[in-house]
């Protein structure tokens, strides 16, 4: 609960994008996870006979459990895995604010898992459930959900597999860790369906994804956005 935070997005055209509430994890001193569907959205323009679409992040505020709270940047994101990276001033971090473990160990079907969100605005709710399949296939999810297919999952990479749990998540949760017991990170929540199951982006994933996210980071004139794997 301590590394996790209640995260506000606001964009500067409020008619066209509403505000967001999601989940973060302090990662390290001064970095926090969310998901990329958390702090942006896209809009589409015309372009001859096609229409392209266009990315925009918005202003976050980041507050901790006990209410300590600070604006955060959003330093890259990467929309086909899901996945952003945001900074904090070190200054606004107290020792008690310990950093997200990520664990070692693949979850198995039926291990038990803990879930901490804001559904529907009501702060640091923890919910648990058990893993339903630790490496479901986007494909798959594609295949058997007919309606309510979240607008989330719309800009995924299609090789995508994600943590199937059971618990049941409403908005507001996305971007909370997906754990055990003892507070190891399995992955992040990303959406759920409704009478369905919730997914998660797996640890492994967003790995590779941060690895190449900071490094993006630290080059001049860097783009925020990274579409690629």
């Amino acid at each position: 609960m301590s590394g996790t935070l209640r995260l506000q997005t606001e964009f500067e055209n409020r008619y066209l994008y509403p505000s967001k509430v999601g989940a973060g994890i302090l990662y390290k001193k001064g970095y926090i996870l969310t998901n990329a569907h958390v702090v942006s959205d896209s809009f589409e323009v015309p372009s001859g006979s096609t229409r392209v679409k266009h990315w925009v992040v918005g202003k976050v505020v980041a507050n901790f459990y006990g209410g300590v709270q600070c604006d955060a940047e959003v330093l890259s994101v990467n929309v086909g895995k899901d996945v952003a990276l945001l900074k904090i001033p070190e200054s606004v971090i107290k020792p008690s604010n310990i950093p997200c473990v990520f664990s070692k160990d693949v979850p198995g079907r039926g291990d038990k898992v803990f879930v901490v969100g804001h559904p529907h605005g009501v702060p640091f709710n923890v919910k648990y459930g058990h893993v339903s399949n630790p490496s479901r296939p986007l494909s798959d999810i594609r295949a058997f959900v007919q309606n309510g297919f979240p607008h989330s999952f719309e800009y995924m990479d299609p090789d995508m597999t994600f943590l199937e749990i059971d618990v049941t998540a409403a908005k507001g949760s996305s971007g909370g860790p997906i754990s055990t017991a003892e507070g190891s990170v399995f992955g992040v929540l990303h959406a759920g369906i409704e009478g369905t199951a919730c997914y998660g982006i797996p640890v492994a994933i967003i790995k590779r994804a941060v690895r190449r996210m900071l490094n993006r980071s630290r080059s001049p004139g860097y783009d925020v956005f990274c579409h690629l794997n």
